[in-house]
């Protein structure tokens, strides 16, 4: 009996582990669908200048293959009227109407306002 406490514990352990991991870096949430960008994915990355104040840009630029660019620009395009979630961590970066597709194999810019989030993200993926 204890010997199956100790299994079913060791799994829940190792269950919750691989949850969390799973939500670790941008996770890019539609209305059915959503992308983990992987750190292999990224071409290059930057943290840019903005004009305003206390904001923060993060310039990203994906590896153009069908699992990585290809892949969330197809995403962008299917969900374009809708909405598209971005979550950084397991936490809600910020939530974007789509309004046209995205090239990411040529870069793109994400924004905050929440001190230390762009570099945080700019640590994980560089």
């Amino acid at each position: 009996m204890m010997r199956k406490k100790l299994t079913l514990a060791l799994f829940m352990t190792l269950f919750t582990t691989s949850a969390f991991c799973a939500n670790d870096g941008l996770l890019y949430k539609f209305k059915n669908e959503s992308f983990l960008l992987k750190k292999e994915c990224v071409s290059s990355i930057s943290i840019i200048p903005s004009e305003y104040v206390g904001v923060e840009v993060l310039n990203t630029q994906l590896v153009d293959n069908s699992e990585c660019a290809r892949k969330l620009n197809s995403l962008i395009d299917k969900n374009i009227g809708g909405e598209m979630s971005t979550f950084f961590n397991g936490n809600l970066w910020h939530t974007s109407n789509i309004v046209d597709s995205v090239k990411t194999e040529n870069s793109f810019r994400m924004t905050s306002d929440e001190a230390g989030l762009v570099q945080k993200a700019y640590d994980y993926y560089h």
